[in-house]
């Protein structure tokens, strides 16, 4: 992982990997004042208007295994192969994806809906619980993918940033698998097929 940053210039002369975040600090020292920003209900308000696709984001092996239900995941490069996603630093995964290095993002489908709420933790079911009765698949990371996802990548961990309540992991994709079938999207807090004509 640090091998990778280093052909990029993203380590620090101590040999960390560096993220550059404007704060009022930043904005002091070029002579401007940062605006006051929206309470966090205000935001959440606004980003529920932002229709997303659902994925689950799993990582570990056996016992092990850790995932979450997330709609923040993005595309960051083609060549290599990146994306990013954004979990919770107070979800147990997140320090399970920072321990193994690797995760997994399925992509779901309409079908999907009872598993997406499975990983939600809607019914309290936790850990290693959340993966019974559904059929998973190990990547080259070893992370757990989905067998019938819409899509399903294997990931290293190149990068990792907090800002705020959630860690933001770079990772480069290192195995895909295709499925088929009509994506499940989020859109103002609830879980809808997408059936695009």
């Amino acid at each position: 992982m640090l091998d990778f940053a280093a052909t990029k210039g993203w380590l620090d002369p101590d040999g960390a990997i560096r993220a550059h975040i404007e704060n009022a600090e930043a904005l002091a020292r070029q002579g401007r004042e940062a605006l006051p920003g929206v309470n966090a209900q205000c935001f959440k308000d606004a980003m529920r208007n932002l229709a997303g696709g659902v994925a689950l984001v799993t990582t570990g092996e056996g016992n092990r295994r850790s995932g979450l239900t997330v709609t923040a995941v993005t595309s960051v490069s083609a060549e290599p192969p990146c994306l990013l996603v954004c979990v919770n630093t107070s979800s147990a995964s997140h320090d399970a994806i920072l321990a193994n290095g690797a995760f997994a993002v399925s992509l779901l489908g309409a079908r999907h809906e009872e598993v997406a709420l499975r990983f939600a933790g809607v019914g309290g079911i936790k850990g290693a619980e959340r993966f019974l009765g559904t059929d998973w698949v190990p990547g080259p990371t070893r992370s757990p993918m989905l067998t019938d996802a819409l899509c399903a990548m294997d990931c290293e961990v190149l990068m990792h940033q907090v800002v705020g309540s959630h860690g933001i992991f770079i990772a480069r994709v290192v195995s895909t698998r295709n499925g088929a079938g009509e994506p499940l999207v989020n859109f103002q807090g609830k879980l809808r097929a997408f059936c695009g004509n």
